[in-house]
């Protein structure tokens, strides 16, 4: 037989049971829609940069002084000057190519480098080593006058027609209008193409100037400057090429 106590515990848990709501989930509990979590873009310290390869050293030759690789200059070479210091392939290039008129303007050097000494190469030289050869012009541009205005300018010329023994070059020497006005045969200087142009009736100007430099060349349509011009830029040609091979005699 059941207590009172234990009537009155099992009634109200049941009656507790009937009155009691359902209870709705935490919140925490609730599953919510999904979303894409909005992206960042990387931080620049994560981003991948392009890598730079390493720079390569181009081996140069050090520039050294030319005074003791030059032959036959004047006793006004600068004991001072050093060679240009050019890259190995650059000698190497002018070894195999041989030499070129050209190759002061094509490494964009200034003629300035030629005020260090002054070559007395013959012109016979020039012709041996192909500086000058058949078909070049040694011409002589003259201003013709009118008071002060140079109203024209007149070219005489000569053009390298062969090479006699020794290497001295023949010529034809020819007027303004591009008839032949006579020959010149194993000429030995400018001087006596100069002499040539005036026994043809030639006016030239600048007398007292060295016939060098009176002078010009071009072969082609392509002006490579005064005869002088030419012979210092070969004979500074010539001192770096010498420079390269004793650096090749020391490292080789």
């Amino acid at each position: 037989m059941a207590s009172p106590s234990q009537d009155m515990l099992s009634l109200s848990s049941q009656d507790s049971s009937q009155h009691e709501q359902p209870r709705s989930p935490s919140p925490s509990a609730q599953l919510l829609p999904y979303k894409d979590a909005p992206r960042r873009s990387p931080s620049p310290s994560s981003q991948l940069l392009p890598v730079e390869p390493p720079r390569r050293l181009v081996p140069v030759v050090a520039p050294t002084l030319i005074h003791p690789l030059a032959r036959s200059v004047t006793a006004s070479t600068s004991t001072t000057a050093r060679t240009l210091g050019l890259s190995l392939e650059q000698y190497a290039t002018f070894d195999e190519n041989g030499y070129s008129n050209t190759w002061l303007a094509d490494l964009r050097v200034k003629t300035k480098c030629l005020d260090v000494f002054t070559s007395k190469h013959k012109l016979n030289l020039l012709v041996q080593e192909g500086v000058l050869v058949v078909g070049d012009q040694i011409y002589l541009e003259i201003e013709v006058m009118d008071g002060e205005v140079v109203v024209d300018n007149i070219e005489r010329w000569a053009t390298i027609t062969s090479v006699a023994r020794g290497h001295l070059p023949n010529l034809a020497l020819y007027h303004p209008d591009g008839t032949q006005g006579g020959t010149l045969t194993a000429c030995s200087g400018p001087s006596q193409i100069l002499e040539a142009l005036r026994k043809l009736g030639f006016q030239t100007e600048g007398e007292g100037r060295e016939p060098w430099k009176q002078l010009k060349v071009r072969r082609g349509g392509e002006e490579f400057g005064t005869l002088d011009l030419v012979r210092q830029a070969f004979h500074r040609w010539q001192i770096e090429m010498k420079a390269w091979g004793a650096w090749k005699g020391g490292n080789e």
